[in-house]
Formats: structure tokens, C-alpha cells, sequence
């Protein structure tokens, strides 16, 4: 099991989301509450959508902790 957690920490960040949306509901939300990810219409769109989206957000944006951006500013230069 800690070989496992050690692979799976050594993951960059979306290599882990494409492995969240990989498990089986029951391990991932135990409590049984509805996960958007999982859903047949993500309002979020489809995996391909989302993978888009997170390399359009780290290949024209940089985390800044003394900076911070009006949501629909970011939204709009996306579109």
C-alpha cells in the first residue's frame, strides 16, 4: 500500500484527477453524495473538456499569491 501512495504522490496533478475520475464511486465518496464528476452531463463538460481547460489554465497562468484575478476577467480571456 505505501508503494502505491508513494507512485501516486510522484503523479503531477492532472495524472491524479484522471485517476480520481477512474475509481469506482464507492471509493472515492463513501458517504454516497452525488459527485458532479461522475455525473453522465458534467456541467463542467466531458473529460476532455476539463483535461483542456487545465492546461489552458497552467500554460497561460502562474499562481501568484499577491495577485488575484476577477473570475470573469479570467473566464473571458479563456472564451
Amino acid at each position: 500500500m505505501d508503494k502505491i501512495f508513494s507512485q501516486v504522490e510522484q503523479l503531477k496533478i492532472e495524472e491524479k484527477l484522471l485517476l480520481y475520475l477512474k475509481l469506482p464511486l464507492l471509493l472515492t465518496n463513501p458517504s454516497g453524495t452525488v459527485d458532479p464528476l461522475r455525473q453522465p452531463l458534467n456541467p463542467l463538460g466531458n473529460r476532455y473538456e476539463i483535461h483542456q481547460t487545465i492546461m489552458w489554465i497552467k500554460t497561460h497562468l502562474e499562481e501568484d499569491p499577491d495577485v488575484s484575478l476577477p473570475k470573469q476577467e479570467v473566464y473571458d480571456e479563456y472564451k
